[in-house]
């Protein structure tokens, strides 16, 4: 048994390479992989992306902004109500990424702290994104207590 922890079922070519989510899932099955984590990065795009899995009990997501779409709209409220979903099972992705966007290093920092604070508030596990932004990341996941989370890293003490 196998378990994809990190896809993104709701941006595959459905129209060349897969006929839809189920086929995604059976081609999963084939290769022995049970469990598929599909990742959210905005939150418009969350509302679709439970929709195409909410049939398929196997497949579970996350709710966040990715920090390469920390300019998407975003609403912390809506966040939140997203991150309380029957299928959601993570925060994120979320992180800092200075290597593509430091322009936006700010609002980055801003939108991790509050998936942090949101992912230790529920007890739900961080998917995170972090480059070129080491030392801010593991700054912001002690400042917000991480550790408080249901599985602390060691790096973070």
């Amino acid at each position: 048994m196998f378990v994809d922890s990190h896809c993104h079922l709701d941006k595959l070519d459905y129209n060349d390479l897969h006929n839809g989510v189920a086929d995604v899932i059976e081609k999963a099955a084939q290769a022995n992989v049970t469990e598929l984590l599909s990742i959210g990065v905005t939150l418009d795009a969350f509302p679709n992306m439970i929709e195409m899995i909410a049939p398929f009990d196997n497949v579970h997501a996350s709710c966040g902004v990715h920090p390469l779409d920390v300019e998407s709209e975003f609403a912390l409220d809506v966040l939140q109500k997203y991150a309380t979903h029957s299928k959601v099972v993570a925060i994120g992705e979320t992180g800092l990424d200075y290597h593509y966007q430091p322009e936006t290093a700010d609002l980055q920092k801003l939108r991790f702290e509050q998936h942090v604070k949101l992912a230790v508030e529920l007890n739900k596990p961080l998917i995170i994104h972090t480059r070129n932004a080491r030392e801010d990341t593991l700054r912001i996941l002690r400042e917000n207590h991480a550790e408080k989370m249901w599985r602390c890293d060691p790096l973070l003490h």
